[in-house]
C-alpha cells in the first residue's frame, strides 16, 4: 500500500483531489494514473535513501539511454554541476530557467504561470532523474507536500510540482533539444494516460447533478 509504505501521505484523501480534478477551472478529468505515477517516483526516490549511496539515478520505462551515457553523466556530475545541485532532470522538455553550463538550466519557477495551477506548462519530463541522496529526504519532504495538495490536483505531476518549488530546491535540467543528448524518448504506450482514460468513464466520473424538485 501506497500509504502505508510512505510514498503517499496518509492524510491525502484521493476523493476530495479526484471532485477538484473534475471542476472546470482544474480540467483534468481522472487522475487514477498521475496518482500511481507520481506513487512510483517517491517509492524510486526512497530505494535510493535505503541503499545510501551519494548519488542515485531513476530512468522511466520509455527511457532509452545513449551508449556512452555513463561517462557524460559522471563529466557532467564532475564538471558541470554546481555545487549546490539537488536534483537534475537529464531529459527535460521547455525548461525554464537560466542556462549554466554547456548542458544545463538552472531551473525557476514560472511566474508567468498561477499557482493555483502549480505553475505547469513548462519543465515536462521524468525520464531521467539524478538525485544528491545527501539531501534527498530534504527535498521529498517539500515535493510531496506540494505533489499531493487535494486543492490543487494539478500538482500530481511530480515534473511540474518540482519545478514550481525550484526556489527552494536545487533544481537543474538538461534539455531534451540537445542533441547528442544524455538519453531518448521512446514510443511506448503511456500506462498512465490509459489509467486516466479508463478511470473517467468508470468509477471516478462524478454523477449529474440532480434538479431540484
Amino acid at each position: 500500500d501506497a500509504k502505508d509504505n510512505g510514498w503517499v501521505p496518509r492524510s491525502w484523501n484521493f476523493t476530495t483531489a479526484q471532485s477538484a480534478a473534475y471542476t472546470k477551472k482544474q480540467n483534468m478529468g481522472s487522475i487514477l494514473g498521475t496518482v500511481g505515477c507520481a506513487s512510483a517516483h517517491f517509492k524510486a526516490q526512497s530505494r535510493i535513501l535505503e541503499d545510501g549511496f551519494p548519488l542515485g539515478v531513476v530512468l522511466e520505462d520509455d527511457s532509452w539511454v545513449e551508449d556512452d551515457f555513463v561517462e557524460r553523466l559522471w563529466s557532467l556530475v564532475v564538471d558541470e554541476l554546481p555545487c549546490d545541485w539537488e536534483v537534475t532532470a537529464l531529459y527535460s522538455r521547455c525548461p525554464y530557467g537560466q542556462c549554466v553550463s554547456t548542458h544545463l538550466a538552472r531551473i525557476q519557477p514560472d511566474a508567468n504561470e498561477p499557482a493555483w495551477a502549480c505553475r505547469t506548462g513548462v519543465n515536462w519530463g521524468m525520464h531521467g532523474m539524478l538525485y544528491r541522496t545527501s539531501t534527498l529526504a530534504h527535498v521529498q519532504k517539500l515535493w510531496k507536500s506540494t505533489v499531493f495538495d487535494e486543492e490543487r490536483p494539478l500538482c500530481l505531476d511530480v515534473d511540474v510540482a518540482l519545478a514550481s518549488i525550484s526556489d527552494r530546491v536545487g533544481f537543474y535540467a538538461v534539455p531534451s533539444v540537445q542533441d547528442p543528448g544524455f538519453l531518448r524518448e521512446t514510443n511506448h504506450h503511456s500506462a498512465r494516460w490509459s489509467i486516466n482514460m479508463a478511470g473517467t468513464t468508470s468509477t471516478t466520473r462524478q454523477p449529474p447533478k440532480r434538479e431540484a424538485p
